[in-house]
């Protein structure tokens, strides 16, 4: 798979959605799969950061942005490069909210 550059998770969070975007459903759906990865790669103090955003009062969304970019800052190139390909994912992937349900639409 080849990364295409992803911009980071914070920035491309508070930038403006297309009528109907839902980008932080998008940071949902890699969400699990960023912890696992740094679980797994031996960052678990990495991950819990992230879950201790996901606490935060001031913003939750925009903390787990924050922590998963601060993330990738702090694993070797490897590892960096699997999250920048989950990042690619939630950015590529148009995630729409249409009549109350949230459909992810993925390119072919």
């Amino acid at each position: 798979m080849e990364v295409q550059q992803a911009r980071s998770l914070a920035d491309w969070l508070q930038e403006e959605e297309v009528d109907g975007e839902c980008r932080p459903c998008g940071i949902a759906v890699i969400l699990g799969d960023y912890q696992k990865v740094l679980d797994e790669g031996g960052h678990p103090e990495l991950s819990r950061e992230i879950a201790e955003a996901i606490s935060s009062e001031d913003d939750p969304i925009l903390k787990v942005a924050q922590a998963m970019d601060n993330a990738k800052e702090k694993v070797d190139d490897e590892l960096r490069g699997i999250l920048l390909e989950l990042d690619s994912l939630a950015q590529e992937n148009t995630i729409m909210e249409e009549g109350g349900e949230t459909n992810v639409n993925i390119p072919e």
